[in-house]
């Protein structure tokens, strides 16, 4: 259970891998369902950018570029997803693997501007990678920048397109990034462990399991489960909606912390909950209040990766779900705690069903105004730590670019030691900032 592939198994794949090799030295495997989905997306809004992935990361050493050159042709070529395209043909769409390829790599010399215009500049730099939009069929989708200071500290500027990664993606990447630049720095060969599969094998595996069985038990629990739940959550917005989605978004940042934060720990302890179940069961009552609605559809990511084989691997391999809430007026806070966490249970262990199977399942009608089934979004970042006392360097990240909003209103929370970050992604089209 803890493995994808038997010995039978990885032999198959093998050969899968060694007859399906062009003489350009690529490779072709199906879309995951969460990539196909993606592409799907991406053709229908050729000119979005709601899946360009971003951010500054702040390096607490200066760089020296042909370690950090060399250090990323490593993680290049360890990552075959990394040197991946998307194509179509005859025979339908399917992910490219690319023998080499020419991940975007620029620098920037800032290290001669003073402080106030460096960081103008930087910000505008950001700003405008997250606008940069990504090509699937010619790629590259992965895009560094190096960012010269005149200090000890620097500045990566990195971008993914989703198809090709998700949140704990970027925390393997930085992981990886740190451990191999510290070991060319020092002269040595990276010791990272070897990867037992790739994204291509976890897409191909994922296509011949759900079927079957697994499909029909899964299925038939989603559509009890939403069986007459509204298609739309009506939220009171400050414009009226679009009839095409733009995806124009910006974020709201609160802190929980001091009191109140050992208040919800407390308080999951004594229900046998977790922050997630008690933080989502607030979220759902504040969306009832403010729409006047007691039964509506939360949207929640699932990392995915509750096997071994894939918890070193950069990929997509997020699922998008959602949790029903039905917050009643008269219920006591614990029972209705009580009532989501044994529906995010529930939910939990039938995560593999595919968003698209459920929505075709269900007859969901499509609109290009909002998302079916969910337009509000909410997750618990809490990606597992990893750092190392034998890390040359420290990368971080300083700031996220959120220039897109995938659904009307996101709640991220971040756990961070004594207090809980909350971001509010929103859609500028419908809300003001002073609104959320």
């Amino acid at each position: 259970r803890n493995y994808f592939f038997s010995l039978k198994d990885f032999k198959k794949r093998f050969f899968f891998r060694l007859y399906s090799k062009e003489t350009t030295g690529r490779e072709r495997f199906p879309l995951s369902f969460a990539q196909q989905r993606l592409w799907f997306f991406e053709k229908l809004n050729p000119n979005t950018l709601a899946y360009n992935m971003s951010g500054l990361f702040k390096v607490n050493a200066r760089i020296d570029e042909r370690v950090l050159r060399q250090s990323l042709d490593y993680i290049v070529k360890r990552h075959e997803v990394l040197r991946t395209v998307f194509k179509e043909d005859e025979n339908g769409i399917y992910q490219s693997v690319l023998s080499t390829i020419d991940y975007y790599f620029s620098q920037k010399d800032l290290s001669d501007i003073d402080s106030a215009e460096r960081q103008k500049i930087i910000s505008d730099l950001s700003w405008k990678e997250a606008n940069n939009k990504f090509d699937l069929e010619k790629g590259p989708l992965f895009r560094v920048t190096w960012i010269k200071e005149p200090s000890s500290i620097s500045t990566l500027l990195m971008s993914m397109h989703h198809i090709i990664s998700d949140g704990w993606s970027v925390e393997v990447l930085l992981y990886e990034l740190k451990k191999v630049y510290s070991s060319f720095l020092r002269g040595e060969k990276p010791s990272l462990s070897q990867l037992p599969i790739q994204y291509g094998d976890f897409a191909a595996w994922q296509r011949e399991r759900m079927q079957g069985d697994l499909k029909d038990k899964q299925l038939k629990f989603w559509i009890d489960e939403l069986k007459g739940v509204p298609e739309i959550l009506h939220l009171p917005t400050d414009r009226k909606r679009p009839s095409v989605q733009t995806f124009k978004g910006d974020t709201v940042e609160l802190t929980l912390e001091g009191k109140l934060r050992e208040d919800i720990q407390a308080l999951s302890n004594s229900l046998g909950a977790t922050t997630f179940m008690v933080l989502l069961a607030s979220y759902q009552i504040l969306l009832s209040k403010y729409s006047g609605q007691n039964d509506f559809c939360v949207g929640i990511p699932i990392a995915g990766r509750s096997n071994s084989q894939v918890q070193d691997l950069i990929g997509f391999f997020i699922n998008a779900l959602v949790i029903r809430g039905k917050p009643e007026v008269d219920i006591r806070a614990a029972d209705f705690i009580g009532s989501v966490k044994e529906t995010a249970l529930n939910v939990f262990n039938n995560q593999d069903l595919p968003a698209e199977t459920l929505l075709d399942a269900l007859n969901i009608k499509r609109s290009l105004s909002y998302e079916p089934l969910a337009q509000v979004g909410f997750t618990l970042q809490n990606y597992p730590e990893r750092n190392s006392a034998a890390d040359e360097i420290e990368i971080t990240l300083l700031k996220e670019e959120h220039v897109t909003a995938k659904y009307d209103l996101t709640l991220y929370a971040f756990e961070v030691e004594e207090s809980i970050n909350l971001v509010a992604e929103y859609n500028t089209d419908l809300f003001d900032r002073e609104t959320i």
